[in-house]
């Protein structure tokens, strides 16, 4: 592949990412949370399927907002698990019901970061709750959020 054919592939890239980010930033109001979900404390059981070996550690991060989603800080629960199996649970106590989604990555080399590529697609498999995806960049909020009820609920994600 020539030079230029290759920058022009980066650019194109570069700007299909932008876009999406651009996207993902305006995110319409969550739907409203019913009296039906506020009546006690909650637990979430998040199953995440699809792991492609055993190396390295699981990340995951349960959010609350559509702010905090985006900018992937500041969630109400994180975990890194060493990974033992294709399947992984992770076990959320005493939650306060409302609207939640979930991010999760194979960190394959235990090195705390979702490797990559140059053209800044992930090199390592990732899923989010709702099995959510985007064509450009990472869904939104509303995309990967779900309804977290009083009691036991329990979600599963794909990583790929």
């Amino acid at each position: 592949m020539s030079y230029e054919k290759a920058t022009q592939l980066i650019a194109l890239t570069l700007w299909a990412i932008l876009a999406g980010c651009g996207s993902a930033g305006y995110q319409s109001p969550p739907d409203a949370v019913t009296s039906d979900l506020v009546d006690g404390p909650s637990n979430l059981t998040v199953r995440v399927v699809g792991l492609d070996s055993s190396s390295g550690e699981l990340a995951l991060a349960l959010y609350d907002s559509a702010e905090a989603f985006a900018a992937r800080r500041d969630p109400v629960a994180k975990a890194r698990l060493p990974i033992e199996d294709k399947e992984m649970t992770w076990r959320v106590d005493a939650l306060t019901p409302g609207r939640y989604a979930v991010a999760a990555y194979h960190d394959a080399d235990s090195d705390g970061e979702l490797d990559r590529a140059i053209t800044g697609w992930p090199t390592e498999s990732y899923g989010f709750s709702n099995d959510a995806r985007s064509m450009a960049g990472p869904p939104g909020f509303k995309a990967a959020a779900f309804n977290l009820v009083a009691g036991d609920n329990q979600i599963e994600i794909s990583v790929r």
